[in-house]
């Protein structure tokens, strides 16, 4: 891999040089892992014994398990590369999943957040970490991808939030995220295919200053991901993401397109990992009219979820 770096890189290009230094030496180690992989063990997990939740990094397949099921889930969603300085943004959720119908799941979860806002135009320098909220998710699958043409599930999320996500301040944030999610098994037990659209609106009061402020976004996703070995998974996903400044689509603040690597391991029948890495390739901010969006979006996302079920 060729690096290109200016004479003396301001703070922003470092930080995103890091980011790529450390996102190519995970790759290498994914790689690794994957031709291990592939040496020892037989392609082709059936498709009864596919789970496609997490196949597609932070695009969801429609599956939920079947009925008394019962999961741990651990996540971690990095935030990394903002208008200047450095700025990461790290959230760990641990959630439980229990499938307490044939076709419906509940999943309460909390989360913690760690900053580091460094220089960074319009935000405040934070080196902290918070509790970040509690949420409820719960998802009602319509259709099963095993029984009709596609998978269809839908679902809604209610959240509260004591820290605003992008800046770290305290808030008292009250939201809700509607999803559907739908997928497609495209070549039988090799290939399969996602696509998301999901709509968060969300109303805080800044405990500061005691302001109310009202947002939203929409995200479309696609993806799709080929099994290389028996219960893993490498593909690709693009993801277009829109910002508003009220809870209705009418106000934008700004778009981004994501585009960026996937990977998934089944280690047992129990334990499985998914990684995404999004990298933003094109967006423009209202405010600034700069492109790419940095005032609404991060340059870097990257999502680590790690699963076990009981």
């Amino acid at each position: 891999m060729v690096y290109c770096l200016a004479e003396q890189p301001d703070a922003q290009s470092r930080t995103f040089q890091f980011v790529v230094v450390r996102g190519s030496m995970l790759l290498r180690v994914g790689v690794a892992c994957v031709v291990l992989l592939c040496n020892c063990a037989p392609i082709n997990a059936t498709a009864n014994e596919i789970d496609s939740e997490h196949l597609f990094g932070f695009t969801e397949g429609s599956d939920i398990g079947a009925r008394g099921d019962k999961e741990l889930e651990l996540s971690g969603h990095g935030r990394f590369g903002a208008r200047g300085g450095r700025y990461s943004a790290v959230s760990t959720e641990l959630e439980g999943k229990f499938t307490l119908l044939d076709n419906f799941r509940i999943a309460p979860g909390f989360s913690l957040a760690h900053y580091n806002i460094v220089d960074v135009p319009g935000l405040e320098d934070r080196k902290s970490g918070a509790v970040e909220g509690v949420s409820i998710e719960m998802k009602y699958r319509v259709l099963d991808r095993q029984l009709f043409p596609i998978g269809l599930t839908l679902g809604i999320t209610p959240n509260l939030k004591r820290v605003d996500g992008a800046s770290g301040v305290p808030i008292d944030g009250y939201g809700v995220d509607f999803f559907l999610l739908a997928d497609k098994e495209l070549i039988p037990g090799r290939l399969f295919g996602a696509f998301n659209v999901i709509y968060d609106p969300a109303a805080t009061q800044s405990r500061l200053t005691g302001e109310w402020t009202r947002d939203a976004s929409l995200q479309l996703s696609g993806a799709a991901a080929a099994q290389i070995a028996r219960g893993v998974f490498v593909g690709g996903e693009v993801r277009y993401a829109r910002a508003y400044a009220g809870l209705g689509l009418s106000d934008l603040s700004g778009h981004a397109l994501f585009v960026g690597p996937t990977f998934y391991a089944q280690f047992s029948k129990t334990t499985w990992l998914s990684v995404g890495w999004n990298i933003q390739v094109a967006g423009r901010s209202v405010e600034e009219r700069s492109s790419p969006d940095l005032v609404n979006f991060q340059r870097n996302e990257v999502i680590v979820r790690f699963g076990h079920a009981f």
